[in-house]
């Protein structure tokens, strides 16, 4: 027999990152996040859902945005409380980090997650991570060596003192 009421299905909220659009982030760099919400469930609305983002110590937090929802900001930890995400909802947070100088060349972690109250939610897809690239600061070549740091001292003894004597061919002579 063929059901006239057929079960809601469950909600389902995930969340999905993405991260570092360029191929490497130097320290002093903005590496911009995009977080996506979303849900599912064709029929049921998820309660209570938060995304939350951890600060890596090597980042600092420049801004969070989202196209609904409130950001909070407890220092270390952003969190968007979006409340209720309708069925198919989806929502885009973009998460703003500055590389503090300092920071070791190599892979950056970053993760998100998703909390939520909703009842037969599917767990595995509330946590994702994307990797921003720090790269090593190359200094360019100046030229100059140790050893050549010798000459310019040398050379700017020698225009201190034409300096010097020039000054002390131009004082008046006193009678």
């Amino acid at each position: 027999s063929i059901s006239t009421n057929p079960r809601p299905n469950p909600p389902d909220p995930y969340v999905q990152l993405s991260g570092c659009a360029t191929a490497c982030v130097n320290p002093g760099d903005v590496a911009e996040l995009t977080a996506i919400a979303g849900n599912n469930s064709a029929s049921t609305a998820a309660v209570n859902v938060q995304v939350r983002h951890t600060v890596p110590a090597n980042y600092e937090l420049v801004e969070v945005t989202t196209s609904r929802g409130t950001v909070i900001n407890n220092g270390a930890e952003v969190i968007v409380d979006i409340g209720t995400l309708n069925p198919q909802e989806v929502v885009t947070i973009k998460i703003k980090l500055r590389v503090k100088a300092g920071t070791a060349p190599g892979d950056a972690p970053l993760l998100v997650t998703l909390n939520t109250t909703s009842q037969g939610d599917v767990a595995s897809n509330n946590i994702s991570y994307a990797t921003c690239q720090v790269c090593q600061i190359v200094l360019p070549e100046t030229g100059a060596t140790e050893r050549d740091s010798s000459g310019a001292i040398l050379l700017m003894l020698l225009g201190l003192g034409l300096l010097l004597g020039g000054a002390s061919l131009r004082q008046p002579r006193q009678a």
